[in-house]
C-alpha cells in the first residue's frame, strides 16, 4: 500500500527512531 508506506515514512521523520523500531516490532493496537 503506498498510501500506508507514506504516513509510516512521514511518521519516522515525525517520530524518533526508538519509537519507530517499536512501532515496527510491535504495530498500534489502533491500526
Amino acid at each position: 500500500m503506498l498510501l500506508l508506506d507514506v504516513l509510516a515514512n512521514k511518521l519516522k521523520d515525525f517520530q524518533p527512531s526508538n519509537i519507530a523500531s517499536q512501532s515496527e516490532e510491535t504495530p498500534p493496537p489502533h491500526y
